[in-house]
């Protein structure tokens, strides 16, 4: 089910940036759309677009784009953390947990606005 894939992404980047401390730590601050108020640096947000497919049999899946926002007051910060999350979906073949059947990396790019740098990664997920 789409739906349950942004679960799947917060708990697949969670585990790949469980590691970090410091300016680093992102302490479970990963949002759907938008940044809550009063929340502080580094900060991920998404956002998804599915698809269904279906086949023959009936089979259904998703072919899904989802963007991955990482937003820091630190370049360097800001390419650590991109780059654990872009390991993790590059070339991903997911479980039965997160429903994932594989991910690849689509672009990435980076912007900076008034010190805040942010990371843009673009991800193609097909799931269930």
């Amino acid at each position: 089910m789409s739906v349950i894939l942004g679960k799947s992404i917060v708990n697949l980047i969670s585990g790949s940036t469980s590691g970090f401390t410091g300016s680093t730590a992102i302490n479970g601050q990963i949002y759907p759309l938008q940044i809550p108020d009063g929340k502080t640096m580094p900060i991920i947000v998404y956002e998804r677009e599915s698809e269904p497919e279906y086949s023959r049999d009936g089979s259904q899946w998703y072919n899904s784009q989802v963007t991955i926002y990482v937003i820091t007051g630190n370049y360097n910060d800001g390419i650590t953390i991109a780059e654990k999350i872009v390991n993790k979906f590059d070339n991903y073949r997911g479980t039965a947990t997160d429903k994932i059947i594989d991910s690849r990396i689509k672009n990435i790019a980076e912007s900076v606005t008034d010190e805040i740098f942010m990371q843009k990664i673009e991800l193609a997920i097909k799931n269930y």
